[in-house]
């Protein structure tokens, strides 16, 4: 039986004040299946996180529910963790 595996080194990121857990799909094959994540650009490997699929709406919807710049938002894993750390 074969088993998904997260590729992320920081699946466990959870803010000190979170409040909200949000559960979704496991991510697409580019990001769970080694040998498709090594083709990706070294841009789309470091942004590689949650809902990083360019197909996802998540980041979009969250920038809107937030009234927050979308692409400002999606342009670093870090832009991401530093905006869920703010909300808790």
């Amino acid at each position: 039986m074969d088993i998904e595996k997260h590729l992320f080194d920081d699946i466990n990121f959870f803010p000190d004040r979170m409040r909200v857990l949000i559960l979704g799909t496991f991510p697409v094959p580019n990001y769970s299946n080694i040998e498709k994540f090594e083709k990706l650009s070294s841009k789309e490997k470091e942004n590689a996180w949650y809902y990083a699929s360019k197909r996802s709406e998540f980041w979009k919807i969250i920038s809107y529910s937030f009234d927050i710049d979308y692409n400002n938002l999606i342009s670093s894993k870090q832009n991401k963790k530093n905006f869920l750390k703010k909300i808790g």
